[in-house]
């Protein structure tokens, strides 16, 4: 049986959620957020009200529950992979995690689990959200149907070398609505990989995919997180995620956009406490008809933070992009120092738009932002060509080009590589998974310095109003 999502409209959804075994706390605040749901616009913010690519009758008629009977059998070879946590569609079906790790404390665990066997941290995580369903329309609606949770706990003093990696796939026959929670205690490093792909791409209904991740990075630690985002081509996705970044923590956040149909993410980060830092980094290459809507907000809510943040989109033939956010600093939040980038090129019959805002409520801090849209220059084109490219390929290494002044401030040399790889492969029409490439990126990267790189300014960072 397909439920779609004009559905939510009925009591039908409400039964669904009265059987879900949970505690009755869990169930009241699924029927708040699915009230909340109903209620708010696609937008709050009266800034980006008409700045929307959502189209709400294609949504209706998307499958929220399908067809859960997705083939069990994945050919990549994810048996190299240490520690991982894989899933399809809303479905874990394997976890590992190295016998160290667990050792020390580390564990990963589903909704049940964490219920069961953790219940004062499910209280202190589940209880009180730091993404509140009132906050945005799709968080409240992941809020209410979530059904797959992975929660994540790294202890304080711990330094997870390996990459801990979610991978996901989605049949295509059903919605997925899947939440994951990040604890990373204080004085803690690691790194975590969310990947999303198409386990194949024969079905061709439009579903929902909704994700929203919670991520709190404690005093003194420091999180990369990387998002790859290469979704079936008929999903319409609904990409929620916040952070939350106590004093001296630091986060790299780093995400690409492939895949779907239309991509709706937001990305808030709360810097809570003095001298903590965010690093966000996102690109995306949209072609066909495909629609990318981007926000990210930096939220300094404490003296000493700093924040950087690059959006790059290149979209090609019909596709459309809009790059959204704002800086806000708040009265208490003296001496901080932000800068956010929107920055999108457009070919063929492409469209873009670029709105970033800021909202100061103290003096004695640096803060600003760059939007720009631009074209092929014919000057670049034409230089490149006497050097013995075609137009094509020398079309290709201009937008390639495009993305690097935000690829090259990714700290870790591998994930450059990688996102490199995953825009390249877009570009030729080639649907691709990082699975399976970690010897490539070794040995591209082995004349790179293993070092953190210092990372570069950027041409408007150096604006007079910056500085």
């Amino acid at each position: 049986m397909y439920i779609t999502h004009d559905k939510l409209k009925t009591n039908l959804i409400t039964d669904y959620i009265r059987k879900i075994d949970e505690p009755d706390w869990l169930f009241r605040m699924r029927i708040n957020a699915l009230e909340m749901y109903k209620k708010l616009p696609i937008e709050l913010s009266s800034l980006y009200k008409k700045q929307t690519l959502v189209n709400e009758t294609e949504v209706d008629s998307a499958i929220l529950f399908g067809d859960n009977t997705a083939q069990k059998l994945i050919n990549d070879p994810i048996e190299k992979i240490p520690n991982l946590i894989l899933n399809i569609d809303s479905e874990i079906v394997e976890t590992k995690l190295a016998k160290e790790l667990k050792d020390v404390g580390i564990f990963f665990a589903d909704l049940n689990t964490l219920l069961n066997n953790h219940y004062d941290l499910a209280e202190k995580y589940l209880k009180q959200r730091i993404l509140k369903p009132d906050e945005d329309k799709y968080a409240a609606l992941n809020h209410a149907l979530f059904s797959n949770l992975i929660f994540v706990y790294i202890p304080a003093g711990i330094e997870v070398i390996t990459p801990l990696r979610n991978i996901n796939y989605l049949s295509g026959k059903t919605g997925t609505i899947t939440q994951t929670i990040i604890v990373v205690s204080e004085n803690s490093k690691a790194t975590f990989i969310e990947e999303t792909y198409p386990l194949d791409q024969s079905f061709n209904e439009p579903f929902i995919h909704s994700n929203l991740t919670e991520i709190y990075v404690g005093k003194g630690s420091e999180l990369t997180y990387v998002s790859i985002e290469n979704q079936n081509k008929h999903s319409l996705s609904f990409i929620n995620r916040k952070a939350s970044i106590e004093e001296q923590g630091t986060l790299n956040w780093i995400a690409g956009h492939f895949g779907g149909s239309l991509t709706r993410s937001r990305f808030d980060a709360n810097l809570e406490g003095p001298g903590a830092s965010l690093e966000n980094i996102e690109v995306s290459l949209s072609t066909k008809d495909q629609r990318f809507d981007i926000t990210a907000n930096l939220n300094h809510k404490a003296p000493s933070t700093i924040a950087h943040a690059t959006i790059k989109n290149v979209a090609k033939d019909q596709s459309r992009s809009i790059s959204k956010g704002v800086i806000k600093i708040e009265r208490q939040a003296k001496n901080s120092n932000a800068y956010l980038a929107e920055h999108a090129m457009i070919m063929d019959d492409a469209r873009a738009n670029t709105i970033p805002a800021l909202e100061i409520e103290t003096n004695e801090v640096k803060a600003t932002h760059s939007a720009y849209i631009t074209q092929i220059d014919e000057d670049q084109l034409f230089y490149i060509m006497t050097r013995g490219f075609d137009k094509n390929n020398t079309i290709k290494i201009i937008a390639l080009g495009f993305f690097e002044p935000a690829i090259d401030r990714i700290p870790i040399p591998t994930l450059r590589t990688a996102l490199r790889y995953m825009i390249d492969r877009k570009w030729s029409g080639i649907e691709e998974k990082l699975i399976g490439k970690e010897k490539i990126f070794e040995e591209l990267v082995i004349e790179e310095s293993t070092e953190e790189i210092t990372k570069k300014q950027d041409i408007f960072e150096g604006h007079y109003k910056y500085r």
